[in-house]
């Protein structure tokens, strides 16, 4: 069995394994391999030829603050709770209305 230390280098031997309509379910809240996820998005966000479905029950993101003092309370809660857990690119882009056509998350 191959193993992977760089996932965009295994978002590529999945679409050559799977092709390029791609389906994936992912765990309810924190735990969801962010790393892949975030290679998976980025890859199909940059190549209409592929699709990708994303199935999520409950997808979490760090809170961000709406003024100074939100923020600098913000930043140190997200930092002792979520340190290094990087955010969702898919879920940026859904909170924003921003998911290419080629994405469904649901």
């Amino acid at each position: 069995m191959k193993s992977f230390s760089d996932p965009r280098a295994l978002v590529e031997e999945v679409i050559k394994k799977v092709g390029k309509k791609l389906v994936v379910g992912t765990g309810l809240g924190i735990g969801k391999p962010n790393s892949f996820l975030n290679a998976l998005y980025d890859r199909v966000k940059a190549d209409p030829s592929l699709e990708l479905q994303i199935l999520t029950g409950l997808t979490l993101q760090k809170p961000y603050g709406k003024s100074d003092i939100e923020t600098r309370f913000l930043n140190l809660f997200t930092t002792r709770l979520f340190g290094a857990y990087p955010d969702l690119h898919f879920e940026k882009d859904r909170v924003a209305n921003q998911l290419p056509k080629n994405v469904r998350v649901i």
